[in-house]
């Protein structure tokens, strides 16, 4: 079913340009459900991947308030590149 879901994202688009209007609630709500597991499964390995990187290291993390923000407009840009590989399709 998530699937077919991903594949009518694919052909249709986001809501942002225009798709999504063939698409019911239903499936809107499982797409809203699969996309924020994704992201969160996505998080959690990078929090492990850190969390271990540090125990395995002696130092302490250390995050600046700069590099903290280098961070957070590197996240927004790779989501603007994904909305816009469907914007293209």
């Amino acid at each position: 079913m998530f699937a077919e879901l991903f594949l009518l994202v694919l052909k249709h688009g986001s809501s942002r340009y225009g798709g999504f209007q063939t698409m019911n609630n239903k499936q809107n709500a499982y797409l809203y459900i699969l996309g924020g597991l994704a992201g969160a499964l996505v998080g959690l390995g990078i929090t492990h991947t850190l969390i271990k990187s540090t125990e395995n290291s002696e130092t302490p993390l250390q995050l600046s308030p700069q590099k903290g923000l280098q961070i957070g407009m590197n996240t927004i840009g790779f989501a603007r590149s994904i909305l816009d590989l469907f914007k293209k399709a």
